[in-house]
């Protein structure tokens, strides 16, 4: 305690209570009746997980997960056996009744090889059933696994670059809570900061009125300090409602309700990790930087869609062989002798071969010519986007490699211009009292400190805010928050 403090402490004790509606520590969150109310503690850790639960962002996003995978299954049901029935039974007037019966299966394999099994069942007078088997191989256009998958690859990078989305949606939450969390923590230092030097402010004014009693000093010399007071009081009320407000957007973050009354870790935590030199940190951005990945997958869409559209050009060059078998041809209700089916593409009676060669030659087909050129110079401009992307990125890192180094000096430095700014409030305010000061120096110097303490706390922020979106950068704000990704 200052020798200020320790000469007139029973009458600063009642100048704190007569002004402590007005810097008392902001508490517009209700408080229950229970004198024993304690508020419950909410660390930073609890803050995320909080967050990673209610966060209203990261819900949808996980109910979007569930579009996003079926769009994948319909993409792998491609290359699967597709089963299909029809039936109709037809009535007219004066004839009879007539019931046809259609199953069907159809097979698309990856190599784009269309097989198709079917049963064809009419009856009416008499009863007609056969079986066929249809097989379609395109040699040209159409043709190949890397075109026929074409779709499905697309599909799955798309699947990629989805979960993609939804891990920086969380990484971006986590930065969010952790910038808010901060943020508050820096409204409540403020807020201290502000009633302490409103607390040492009284302080001078106190032993001012004793001195201009005394006739040591003329009654002006207070206007000065009482003007400090009175901007100290209206900082301190704004402060307040500042922290306010930055409390319930937390809690609203958290998807809690704004009405919690919950307590924050008000120290600001300043552990310095050892910082990755800059190719290091190049190296693991170019490899787990979100939206980087997201381009390098959206690279290989775009060669895909190339990829087709080069092979739309070809001439479509189709071999089809088709086998059918009549298993019943009578007018009898006679029952599907099985045996029959070892007939299809024999030379039995009744029995059907064909081999077709389809050939389709495009002639002057200018939207075709339009869908490559188009391809192309999308591909070629991802290209000078990514390279571009790549680029900034790489300064990005390096940018903010560079801020975090320096803003530890300036912390640092901060901190040390506090101290002295301290010391010399301290002496000012000895020398005041024995008349070697003016109140003109003493709240000179007061507010320079107060500024000077200001300073320290917004450096620290500025660390710990920088840090975070460092790791944001990087890609790896979950590691480093101890969060695993499962999908």
């Amino acid at each position: 305690m200052t020798l200020l403090g320790a000469r007139f402490q029973p009458l600063i004790v009642l100048l704190f209570l007569i002004s402590g509606s007005l810097f008392a520590i902001p508490r517009d969150i209700p408080h229950r009746n229970d004198p024993c109310f304690v508020p419950k503690y909410l660390s930073l850790q609890d803050a995320i997980a909080l967050a990673l639960r209610n966060n209203p962002q990261i819900r949808s996003a996980e109910l979007q997960r569930t579009v996003d995978r079926f769009t994948l299954e319909v993409a792998r049901n491609q290359f699967l056996p597709q089963y299909s029935f029809d039936a109709s039974a037809t009535y007219s007037n004066g004839t009879k009744p007539y019931y046809s019966t259609n199953p069907k299966t159809t097979w698309e394999t990856p190599y784009g090889t269309m097989i198709g099994l079917g049963l064809a069942d009419q009856v009416n007078r008499g009863r007609e059933t056969a079986a066929f088997v249809e097989v379609t191989q395109p040699l040209l256009r159409g043709g190949g696994p890397r075109v026929v998958q074409a779709a499905y690859l697309s599909t799955f990078q798309q699947e990629l670059i989805n979960r993609l989305n939804l891990q920086d949606t969380i990484m971006a939450t986590v930065t969010h809570v952790v910038q808010e969390y901060y943020k508050l923590v820096q409204d409540y230092n403020h807020l201290q900061i502000a009633q302490s030097t409103l607390v040492e402010a009284l302080k001078t004014l106190h032993a001012t009125n004793l001195r201009i009693k005394a006739g040591k000093l003329a009654g002006t010399e207070i206007i000065q300090q009482e003007t400090q007071i009175a901007t100290l009081r209206m900082s301190l009320i704004r402060e307040n409602n500042l922290f306010s407000q930055d409390y319930r957007s937390l809690l609203i973050l958290l998807g809690l309700d704004p009405r919690s009354d919950l307590k924050i870790d008000t120290h600001i935590k300043i552990r310095p990790n050892p910082l990755p030199s800059p190719s290091e940190a190049i190296e693991i951005a170019l490899c787990n930087n979100i939206e980087y990945q997201r381009s390098l997958l959206k690279l290989k869409q775009l060669e895909l869609a190339l990829l087709v559209a080069k092979n739309e050009q070809q001439w479509k060059l189709d071999l089809v062989g088709r086998a059918q078998q009549e298993l019943i041809r009578n007018k009898d209700f006679a029952t599907i002798n099985i045996d029959k089916l070892d007939a299809i593409g024999n030379d039995k009676p009744g029995g059907d071969r064909t081999l077709v060669v389809n050939l389709n030659i495009p002639i002057h087909d200018v939207t075709r010519k339009q869908t490559i050129v188009r391809a192309r110079i999308a591909l070629r401009q991802f290209n000078i986007e990514l390279e571009t992307q790549r680029r900034q990125l790489i300064a990005a890192v390096m940018n903010s490699l560079q801020n975090l180094q320096t803003q530890l000096t300036q912390i640092q430095l901060a901190s040390d211009a506090m101290n002295y700014s301290q010391k010399s409030v301290e002496i000012a305010q000895k020398k005041f009292m024995y008349g070697r000061s003016t109140m003109f120096e003493v709240t000179s110097l007061q507010r320079t400190y107060m500024l000077q303490q200001l300073a320290l706390v917004s450096e620290k922020i500025s660390y710990v805010d920088n840090e975070v979106l460092f790791q944001s950068l990087l890609g790896i704000t979950l590691e480093k928050w101890c969060i695993k990704f499962h999908e």
